[in-house]
């Protein structure tokens, strides 16, 4: 990014007077010290944790990791990139010469995506593999976090690897799986009782039993799939705004919230491999096109020239309606209010008419 814009970078400084634009982790933002030091800087902040509590007041701007952090964050500060986070890794497509009679599934992330598995995703797999030889490679962070017991497959069916989370591991154990899958649902206990009990009018919004319903946490985002993208692997993924921006459904990727989806998914692409290779190359060339580094930092320097030419979108916050608490006199007071709106109507209509 230095040499193609002429600018200049510097890490974990603290000597704000020196810079044109300061950019703070999340987690440790200084925004009052550099305001005082650097008055004229323009101050940034990158993925702010929704749950952490830090107050955005006194950035210019937030890097964004997700859609749903962006969209967590809209009305809360002027400007918000999107920018996902992608390791990048060193060598492409692994060759394609290796071993057809077995399917190769990977995993790489946190040790809570893989818990969220069962029953959907651990019952896909384990139905997949009655039919050919499966293996699910899971990387992730085994030493800090112990290892993965919620909702294995089934061993007598399908052989799992726990892989150690390494700076190396991409080119050693994924490079060369068939299929990522990114799991991504936060569970709910009893699907049915939480459809049902939180009705809020079945005659206003003919809510229903077969209703989906989706719960994922404010900073997902697409990173997981960045991995598979760059070695042109195909992904099955849980559905999530950041996973349709960036796989869809059947361009780079298939997607699915029920155990017959994820199955449907997984064999679909396990029959074909020629399938896959398609999907797989969808994947990397939309990679390159809208998230490596290159056309990432582009936009980055876009939003920074915008901010230096004083561009201040409008903003409107309306946090209260976040987690907006319906009850029943909620939808009355809305019957109500439009009932004497269109009374009201009629009775101006007459005096006009008058």
């Amino acid at each position: 990014m230095n040499e193609s814009t002429g600018s200049s970078f510097h890490f974990g400084g603290r000597d704000y007077e020196n810079y044109d634009v300061i950019i703070f982790m999340g987690y440790d933002p200084d925004f009052v010290q550099a305001r005082k030091v650097n008055p004229k800087a323009t101050i940034g902040i990158i993925d702010v944790r929704p749950a952490s509590g830090i107050p955005l007041a006194g950035a210019d701007f937030l890097l964004a990791n997700g859609v749903e952090m962006k969209d967590f964050w809209a009305g809360s500060i002027p400007h918000i990139l999107v920018y996902e986070p992608s390791w990048l890794v060193s060598d492409g497509r692994a060759d394609q010469d290796t071993d057809d009679s077995t399917l190769r599934i990977g995993y790489h992330g946190n040790l809570v995506h893989l818990n969220e598995m069962y029953p959907r995703i651990t019952k896909a797999i384990e139905a997949v593999a009655k039919d050919r030889s499966v293996e699910f490679t899971a990387v992730y962070n085994v030493k800090n976090l112990g290892r993965w017991t919620i909702g294995l497959p089934d061993p007598n069916i399908v052989k799992t690897q726990h892989i150690q989370w390494g700076e190396s591991v991409f080119n050693d154990y994924l490079r060369n799986v068939d299929i990522g899958i990114t799991p991504n649902m936060t569970p709910f206990r009893n699907p049915l009782s939480a459809k049902r009990s939180h009705r809020v009018s079945r005659r206003a919004y003919l809510d229903d039993d077969t209703d989906t319903i989706i719960r994922y946490k404010s900073n997902s985002n697409a990173g997981r799939m960045m991995v598979f993208a760059q070695y042109a692997i195909p992904v099955v993924s849980d559905p999530f705004p950041s996973a349709a921006k960036f796989i869809g459904d059947e361009v780079g990727g298939l997607m699915s919230t029920t155990a017959g989806g994820w199955y449907s998914a997984l064999n679909q692409l396990a029959e074909s491999k020629e399938y896959r290779l398609r999907m797989g190359d969808a994947l990397r060339e939309k990679w390159v096109r809208e998230a490596s580094p290159t056309v990432l930092n582009k936009r980055l320097l876009t939003l920074l020239e915008k901010i230096r030419q004083g561009d201040v979108p409008s903003s409107v916050s309306l946090a209260e309606y976040r987690d907006f608490k319906w009850t029943r006199w909620t939808i009355i007071k809305m019957r109500v209010s439009t009932f004497t709106d269109r009374v009201k109507r009629k009775i101006r209509g007459r005096v006009n008419k008058a």
